[in-house]
């Protein structure tokens, strides 16, 4: 006799839950809202309205991994002071991180119908005057940051670069 009335408060108990829990999991209403931001066009317009800083860089250098993310400890090198300015007249420099400034005499901007991207000459005048050819591949303009591939060779590491970088506009 005890076992049965053990189990009739059981099944009391355990249909009181399963009704308090299915009224409270019914009156909740789940809202989703998508906000969709549009991607602007990246145009000659877009990259010559700021200096670009880095935000983040991920990727490959000769056989080195190099990563990087503002504001975040363990960096494998500093990318804080580093910027690109593109002038109107197809011109520009880059300032490094280290202080230097590279001259760029010649980019271009390439559209095609499934991609955008820049091809720009660069002087790596560390030691000497080396020039490279530096494509920024892929680029999208997202929540007003650029997104690309950047890839290049740099003849005096004798090593290739391949990665995905993410820009701001500096102040």
């Amino acid at each position: 006799m005890k076992t049965t009335k053990l189990a009739c408060v059981a099944a009391i108990c355990v249909a009181s839950l399963l009704t308090i829990f299915t009224t409270t999991s019914c009156s909740k209403e789940t809202t989703i809202v998508e906000q969709k931001i549009k991607d602007t066009l990246v145009d000659i317009d877009l990259l010559t309205s700021a200096r670009w800083k880095m935000e983040s860089v991920y990727g490959i250098l000769g056989n080195s991994v190099v990563g990087y993310t503002r504001g975040t400890q363990g960096n494998t090198e500093s990318f804080d002071n580093e910027y690109y300015l593109f002038n109107k007249d197809f011109t520009g420099h880059e300032m490094d991180h280290a202080g230097y400034n590279h001259n760029i005499p010649k980019w271009e901007l390439i559209q095609s119908t499934d991609r955008t991207t820049l091809k720009m000459t660069y002087y790596n005048t560390l030691n000497g005057s080396v020039q490279m050819t530096i494509f920024w591949d892929y680029i999208t303009f997202k929540n007003g940051m650029l997104h690309f591939e950047e890839y290049y060779f740099n003849p005096q590491l004798y090593a290739s670069f391949h990665g995905k970088v993410v820009r701001s506009k500096r102040n």
